[in-house]
């Protein structure tokens, strides 16, 4: 699946090769810290999607991804019985759900 993702059906070898090596170098390399900082403008949710690559354009996949992430997590349980259907509002119930744990 990952190779499906990455690399064009008829690239060659050396394409492969590059597009591999960079896929690899821009996910190793960025991290949630560094994008914030390259982008301090930029809403929060907009920051995450840049930080996690391409594979994870669009606030569905973010979305999903910060759903399964915290799943099982006791304190945010309120927030994910039935999770927002943007992301502005996920991140609204996470927050209220740490408040509401922490003020008991």
């Amino acid at each position: 699946m990952f190779y499906i993702q990455v690399v064009e059906r008829d690239n060659s070898f050396a394409s492969a090769y590059i597009a591999i090596k960079n896929y690899f170098n821009h996910n190793t390399t960025t991290t949630f810290a560094y994008t914030r900082t390259e982008n301090p403008k930029k809403r929060l949710h907009k920051v995450l999607q840049r930080a996690l690559g391409k594979n994870f354009k669009g606030e569905d996949a973010l979305r999903t991804t910060i759903i399964n992430a915290y799943c099982g997590v006791l304190e945010l349980e309120i927030a994910l019985f039935k999770p927002a259907t943007i992301c502005e509002g996920l991140f609204l119930d996470l927050r209220s759900a740490v408040k509401t744990h922490l003020a008991r």
